[in-house]
């Protein structure tokens, strides 16, 4: 399809749910996810629910970034359909190495490409590239929209409980040590985006009061923005079925974790966004 002026991109990390990116006119970048040696694309041929299952059942699963080569062909389509310049909004570089990728296809784009690390992830990184999308969609320079996801991005939240750290610690995303205290106290780890890693900000013995605690830690969050927007996932179930929507006074909704999100946190994580809205392009849910 034809495109022209500013063109938003994102990677599938963002786990945008599709009315969202459709509505703001999003272009989505799968990841790749490898299962006991497979490969299978995000958003294409995989889900969360046969990403549980396969973690469950003790395969390995690896996520995988696509080469700047492929990112770098869809921004020469891009202009060729028309596009004059593109925000690429990506997941964080100190998580995986796609911001890198595009950085690398930037350079050889034939129209300006602005390449943010949002140091972030799901819906977090979703609602910076939907700020983004926003501001296109209201007809703003595409400073405006770079601005924005910027904005958004360092304004947002990411808190989540995880079952174990096993997944994440397969991933390289905890220390082994902090696993193993975990594993010795048996504890639900809390877990928090910080500097653009996942960090471990306490835990509970149990699961409720840990994924109780998180609600409660962002709903205090949620109260000092002036224009929130909150996303809430359950990895292999549903969020508002288990009670766990957040008290906010803006929207929320409840989002796929995402099948790459899912293969790094494991079943049974409680996830939890929030970000504050651009005031001149509000982002609606």
């Amino acid at each position: 399809m034809p495109r022209s002026g500013t063109v938003v991109i994102t990677d599938s990390a963002a786990a945008l749910p599709s009315a969202l990116q459709s509505k703001y006119d999003i272009i989505v970048i799968p990841l790749m996810l490898e299962i006991d040696g497979a490969a299978f694309t995000e958003g294409v041929n995989i889900s969360p629910p046969r990403v549980v299952a396969a973690l469950l059942g003790g395969a390995r699963v690896r996520v995988l970034e696509p080469p700047s080569g492929e990112i770098g062909r869809i921004y020469r389509r891009l202009a060729a359909d028309g596009a004059d310049h593109i925000v690429s909004v990506h997941v964080s570089g100190a998580i995986h190495a796609i911001v890198d990728h595009a950085r690398e296809a930037a350079g050889h784009a034939p129209i300006p490409v602005d390449v943010i690390d949002t140091r972030t992830i799901g819906m977090g990184l979703g609602f910076a590239a939907l700020a983004a999308g926003a501001q296109t969609l209201a007809g703003h320079r595409p400073e405006a929209a770079s601005a924005a996801a910027r904005a958004t991005a360092a304004s947002s939240k990411v808190l989540m409980t995880v079952e174990t750290l096993e997944y994440a610690h397969r991933d390289g995303q905890v220390p082994g040590a902090i696993r193993a205290i975990s594993d010795t106290l048996h504890m639900r780890p809390m877990l928090e985006l910080k500097d653009g890693l996942i960090v471990r900000t306490g835990g509970t013995r149990n699961t409720e009061p840990a994924r109780q605690e998180v609600k409660r830690r962002m709903e205090e969050y949620v109260a000092t923005l002036p224009r929130p927007v909150v996303s809430i996932a359950l990895v292999g179930g549903s969020a508002l079925e288990a009670g766990l929507g957040i008290r906010t006074p803006g929207p929320m909704i409840e989002a796929s974790p995402g099948a790459s999100l899912s293969a790094h946190a494991g079943p049974g994580t409680y996830i939890v966004a929030a970000a504050n809205m651009p005031a001149d392009a509000p982002i609606e849910l």
